[in-house]
C-alpha cells in the first residue's frame, strides 16, 4: 500500500475546541486546522485524545470499521484489508508546538464552534 501520510505545517495558532464522541457522547479536544470538508470544520487531535477517542470506540464508522492504532501508528481502516495512514499537522497550540493528527472525511459535533464555519454551513 503507497504511504499516504502526509505531514504540513500550520502557520498561526490552532483553535482549540471540543468535540462529542458519537459513540459514547465523551467530549474530547479538538484543533481547528483552518481548513473546511462538505462545510464542516477540518479538526485535528494530539495523539493522547485520539488514542482516547479510539480506545472509547469514537472512532468508528458505521461500516464497522474506521480509526485504529496499529502499534502506535493512527490509520483509518476503510475495508478489510486497506488501510489509510492518518495525516499529521505540526501546529502551534497555546504556545506549544505540536504534532496532531487529522482524520480526513469525518464530520464532528462540536459543543463550542470553530472559527472556519459559518453559521448554515451545516443545514
Amino acid at each position: 500500500m503507497p504511504d499516504t501520510t502526509k505531514t504540513t505545517t500550520r502557520d498561526d495558532a490552532a483553535p482549540t475546541t471540543h468535540i462529542v464522541g458519537p459513540t459514547t457522547g465523551r467530549q474530547y479536544e479538538a484543533h481547528d486546522t483552518g481548513d473546511t470538508w462538505n462545510g464542516a470544520p477540518i479538526l485535528a487531535f494530539t495523539m493522547s485524545d485520539l488514542l482516547a477517542l479510539i480506545k472509547a470506540g469514537d472512532g468508528a464508522d458505521g461500516n464497522g470499521y474506521g480509526l485504529e492504532n496499529h502499534a502506535g501508528h493512527i490509520v483509518d481502516v476503510t475495508g478489510p484489508d486497506d488501510e489509510i495512514p492518518v495525516p499529521t499537522l505540526i501546529a502551534d497550540v497555546r504556545g506549544d508546538t505540536l504534532v496532531l493528527y487529522v482524520p480526513q472525511g469525518r464530520t464532528w459535533d462540536e459543543t463550542t464552534p470553530c472559527p472556519t464555519a459559518e453559521p448554515g454551513d451545516l443545514a
